[in-house]
């Protein structure tokens, strides 16, 4: 004979059931996050699901959480209308949720997402899928399927359920990682394609002053580089340099004019740079990475935008980098750059030598004379003539070296050459 045992339910303290049910629930949704019955669980929800089990998530700011997961986007393949849902989903989050034992839970209908994001419900879910399975959220579904988020009078979770972004918060260090390492190579990226537009366009400018028989060989050997699909951009830099080297700078290093002579236009007014030959700066080699000149201590100062070129005991007028950068407006374009600070100038010098035919020698020499800020200044002064054709501009490299040669010698000022620049 069976014996029936009646079910009895548990019954809680009425004072303490409430905490107790929250507690539990809280420690069911760290604990469990579950996934509804209709969902196709794949390996990458899954991971996602035990990040958000996570007990103990970094503390964190919107602010910070929100740029993070933005410059890492492109590194996890997200864009279009996938950054444009995981950019609301960020804003709906509240900022303590960040911080503490609450988890940053958004509770809000794919109808809704996809009257925001004026797509299809169909689309925003495979939107939201994809950012679960790129580690950023996690489903935390009801026993319904519906989202929603409950709290108390201090605005601490009961109970949420919905999209989580536990899973982004327990990676933001990775994704920051991530990113910076992204931006990195960005930048590498560019820099090589800078150098390279400028020694293509260097290599074509000069061509011409190459007898017939030589600028066919040159094209043809510029062509072989640039359509060669096994090279890279990186490896495409190399040979063009030597390309360069062997047909453009050897040739304009024939004919440098000696360095006394006289730019019109830009002497016989009051002197802007001045130096002493017991206290010259280092010089600044032409394949040294940019930006990286050493300038002695006391030798240059650079206060309120504006560069001041001194020696240790004389002081020279200051120059706006402002009037420098809105003047140089043919080079900006060229080399695809943004004159903003000092660094930005000097690191644009590499390419702004070869595309006039500036050698390793005279560039170096130039630093040495009036410092790698100075000789920069003189040196986008020329290339910007040379680019807007100047006719009194026949051997770049002989002007430089001239121009270099009267700031030393205090009967320069390029003040008025800049603003006319500016004008024209």
């Amino acid at each position: 004979m069976r014996v029936h045992t009646p079910f009895l339910p548990i019954h809680f303290p009425r004072t303490e059931g409430s905490s107790f049910i929250a507690k539990a629930n809280g420690i069911f949704m760290r604990k469990f996050p579950t996934l509804a019955s209709f969902r196709k669980p794949s390996a990458a929800i899954l991971e996602s699901s035990r990040l958000a089990a996570s007990f103990d998530l970094p503390d964190t700011t919107k602010a910070e959480a929100s740029i993070t997961l933005k410059r890492a986007a492109p590194c996890l393949g997200i864009d279009g209308t996938v950054y444009h849902v995981l950019d609301i989903l960020i804003g709906l989050t509240r900022p303590q949720d960040w911080q503490g034992t609450n988890r940053p839970i958004v509770a809000i209908s794919n109808e809704r997402l996809a009257d925001y994001t004026m797509r299809s419900e169909r689309t925003v879910i495979r939107c939201l899928r994809k950012l679960v399975e790129a580690g950023i959220l996690a489903y935390r579904d009801s026993a319904t399927g519906r989202r929603f988020v409950i709290r108390d009078d201090n605005g601490q979770q009961k109970a949420a359920f919905g999209l989580d972004f536990s899973p982004a918060r327990a990676r933001l260090t990775a994704l920051k990682t991530m990113a910076d390492a992204f931006k990195e190579k960005l930048d590498r990226q560019r820099e090589v394609r800078r150098a390279l537009s400028g020694l293509i366009q260097a290599i074509n400018l000069h061509a011409s002053q190459l007898s017939l028989e030589r600028q066919n060989t040159l094209q043809q050997e510029l062509a072989n580089i640039i359509e060669c699909e096994t090279l890279t951009d990186q490896g495409r830099l190399a040979p063009l340099e030597a390309l360069y080297e062997k047909y453009i700078l050897d040739t304009a290093n024939l004919s440098v004019e000696p360095e006394g002579m006289s730019p019109a236009g830009d002497i016989d007014v009051t002197t802007n740079y001045q130096t002493d030959n017991q206290h010259k700066e280092c010089s600044q080699s032409l394949d040294a990475s940019p930006g990286e000149a050493v300038l002695k201590s006391g030798e240059r100062e650079i206060v309120e935008g504006k560069a001041v070129l001194r020696t240790l005991d004389v002081q020279s007028p200051s120059i706006p980098l402002s009037l420098i950068s809105s003047a140089l407006r043919e080079t900006k374009n060229l080399l695809r750059c943004a004159i903003t600070d000092w660094h930005s100038l000097v690191s644009t010098a590499p390419v702004m030598c070869r595309m006039i035919s500036v050698s390793q020698a005279v560039w170096a020499k130039a630093v040495d004379k009036i410092g790698a800020i100075g000789a920069s200044t003189l040196l986008s002064l020329v290339h910007e003539k040379a680019c807007r054709g100047d006719a009194a501009i026949r051997n770049p490299s002989a002007y430089f070296l001239s121009l270099v040669a009267n700031a030393e010698s205090g009967s320069l000022q390029l003040q008025r050459s800049f603003y006319a620049l500016r004008r024209t």
